[in-house]
């Protein structure tokens, strides 16, 4: 295949056809493709191998001409970071002590919220049953309340 047949396939891909044999030509064309472009990048003249442990990076001296041998540099690979503990063993055992303090204090909250939604009800009770009082005695003597 020639570059710019290369650039259409990659440019304008053809819509998915509904034939299965053809979408799987497609696919294989695509691949064959891929492959072809790997290969060139692959086989270009800056490109860097991996040799076991050690980086081996391969370039051309500009000014030296295209007639130059590559030079060969050995370049370490980069180093992993450890992960650091943010804090000390007794910093967490203070941050989880804080922690406990905030929940017992907010369940210590929320019992006495609830000691005074119970005491709320019970005063609503009693509100109610004295108005049930008041209105079966204006039933039972209507002159009383005039």
């Amino acid at each position: 295949m020639h570059e710019d047949e290369l650039r259409m396939d990659m440019e304008d891909p053809p819509p998915l056809p509904t034939d299965w044999n053809a979408h799987a030509t497609t696919l294989r064309r695509r691949r064959h493709l891929i492959h072809m472009l790997f290969q060139q990048v692959v086989n270009a003249p800056d490109v860097t191998h991996t040799i076991q442990d050690e980086v081996l990076l391969t370039h051309v001296d500009p000014e030296a001409g295209p007639s130059a041998r590559p030079d060969d540099t050995l370049q370490e690979p980069p180093r992993k970071r450890k992960c650091k503990r943010t804090r000390q063993p007794e910093q967490r055992d203070d941050a989880y002590e804080t922690l406990l303090s905030r929940q017992t204090e907010r369940a210590e909250m929320q019992i006495r919220l609830a000691k005074e939604q119970i005491q709320l009800c019970r005063l609503q009770q009693t509100e109610t049953s004295l108005r049930i009082q008041l209105l079966k005695a204006r039933l039972d003597d209507p002159a009383a309340f005039e």
